[in-house]
C-alpha cells in the first residue's frame, strides 16, 4: 500500500503518535514538517483510516469488475437463448456447440454471482452495514 499524498502534494511520511490518547498509533503527515524553514501543509491522516479507505476503493473496483463480467455473461446467455429459440421455431435440432457453450455460460454466470455476493458481504462488513 502506497502512502497518501499530502496537500503539497508530496508522499506523506508515516509517524508514531506519542500522545496519551493515541499511544503508538501510526499516522501520516506532511514530510515538510521535518524540514526547518519549510512551510508544511498540515496534512494528517491516521494509518488505519488510510488502510480502510484503500481497501474500500479496491473492493469497489472489484465489485464493478464483477458486475461488468456478470453483464457480459448475461448478454452471452441471452444470445444463446435466442439461438436456441430460433432452432426450436425452425424445428431443427440445435447444435451441440450451443448446448456446450450454454453450459459454460451458466457456469461462468454462477461463478460471477458467487464472487459478487462474497465481495458484497466483505464490503458490507468493512463499511459496518451488517
Amino acid at each position: 500500500m502506497h502512502p497518501p499524498l499530502c496537500d503539497c502534494p508530496l508522499e506523506a511520511v508515516l509517524e508514531l503518535s506519542h500522545s496519551t490518547r493515541n499511544p503508538n498509533r501510526e499516522f501520516y503527515s506532511c514530510p515538510l514538517k521535518k524540514i526547518k524553514g519549510k512551510k508544511e501543509c498540515g496534512y494528517f491522516k491516521w494509518f488505519d483510516v488510510h488502510a480502510l479507505e484503500v481497501r474500500e476503493r479496491n473492493l469497489v473496483r472489484e465489485v464493478a469488475n464483477l458486475r461488468m463480467k456478470l453483464a457480459d455473461v448475461e448478454e452471452e446467455n441471452k444470445q444463446l437463448q435466442l439461438q436456441l429459440r430460433h432452432c426450436e421455431v425452425a424445428n431443427q435440432p440445435c447444435s451441440s456447440s450451443i448446448t456446450r457453450t450454454s453450459d459454460s455460460t451458466e457456469t461462468s454466470m454462477l461463478e460471477a454471482i458467487s464472487q459478487l455476493s462474497h465481495i458484497m458481504s466483505r464490503v458490507e462488513g468493512t463499511l459496518g452495514l451488517r
